[in-house]
Parts: structure tokens; C-alpha cells; sequence
């Protein structure tokens, strides 16, 4: 199986990022409605409340799809998962009638979304993530650094050499 790279998932985290953007920008206008005298607008908030929790999930997996199977940056995995949180957190608070603190912290979430949407379509999220130098091993075979059928000396000569072994002084 071959790698599609941070381009080809980079086209599905767009997709879904773009859609839960849309479904988050839609809950102040329905919520707008329902201040505005409309009482059935307040169901439109609820259940596009739902809408964009699922979405939210799905952008997580998109996330996870970019970053280990596209070898994408790391960070838009966990911005992911920071905004599926808040947003649970913020439906939560809705349901409860915070509204002091749910429509800030709704201002904060769809706020946050749009910038890391702006992100996505930036040349710069397609760029692969740098890998980590490799770590020396500590544990080296004396044997398996010579060549075969010679052994080390204690003083870094080797016993296969001419000279028995010995070091020349």
C-alpha cells in the first residue's frame, strides 16, 4: 500500500473542516431567529447542535487520517480534538442556560474554526511534517563492525590484520 502523503488526505480534512465551519457559522443565525421572535428556530439551533458535534468527530478522524496516514503536521490533530472539546463543552452549557458564557465561548469556537480553515488552504499544510533524527544506538556488537572472520583487540587492533594482532609500537 502506498502513503497517499499530507496532499491527498489534506483534500478530506479540508472537505470536513469546511462543512463543521459552515455548521458552527449557522448556529448564531439561528439562534439570531430565535431572538427575533421565532421559537421554532430554537430546534434549527439544537439539532444543527447535534449536526456539528458529528462533524466535529468527523473532522478529528480527518485529522487522524492527515497526520498518520498522510504524515501530516501533528498540530491540526490536536487543534481538532481542542475544538471537538469545546464545542461538546458549549453545547453542554447551551442545554444548561449559561448564556453568559455560552455565547462568548460560541464567538471563540466558530472564531477558531475559520482560522484554522484559512490554515488548511494555505500551501504550507500541505508541506510534509519533518521527521526526528534518529537516535544513535548506545549498544554496539563488537563483531558485527569488523569485518567477517576478525575479532577486536582490547586496544582497537584487529587479529585478522598482519601482525598477529599486536599493535605496532
Amino acid at each position: 500500500m502506498t502513503e497517499m502523503g499530507p496532499r491527498g488526505t489534506l483534500l478530506a480534512l479540508r472537505v470536513v473542516t469546511v462543512a463543521h465551519g459552515l455548521s458552527l457559522a449557522a448556529q448564531p443565525m439561528f439562534a439570531g431567529v430565535y431572538l427575533g421572535g421565532e421559537v421554532s428556530a430554537l430546534d434549527l439551533h439544537d439539532v444543527n447542535a447535534i449536526f456539528a458535534g458529528i462533524l466535529g468527530i468527523a473532522q478529528v478522524v480527518a485529522a487522524v487520517v492527515f497526520v498518520w496516514g498522510g504524515r501530516g503536521r501533528a498540530w491540526p490533530l490536536w487543534w481538532s480534538i481542542v475544538i471537538l472539546v469545546v464545542e461538546e463543552a458549549q453545547a453542554s452549557l447551551g442545554s444548561m442556560g449559561l448564556l453568559p458564557v455560552h455565547v462568548p465561548l460560541g464567538v471563540s469556537l466558530i472564531s477558531g474554526q475559520v482560522l484554522f480553515t484559512v490554515w488548511l488552504f494555505r500551501a504550507a499544510a500541505g508541506a510534509a511534517r519533518t521527521p526526528k533524527p534518529a537516535r544513535a544506538s548506545t549498544a554496539t556488537s563488537s563483531t558485527s563492525s569488523s569485518p567477517a572472520g576478525s575479532s577486536m583487540g582490547a586496544d582497537g587492533s584487529s587479529a585478522g590484520a598482519s601482525g598477529g594482532g599486536r599493535a605496532a609500537s
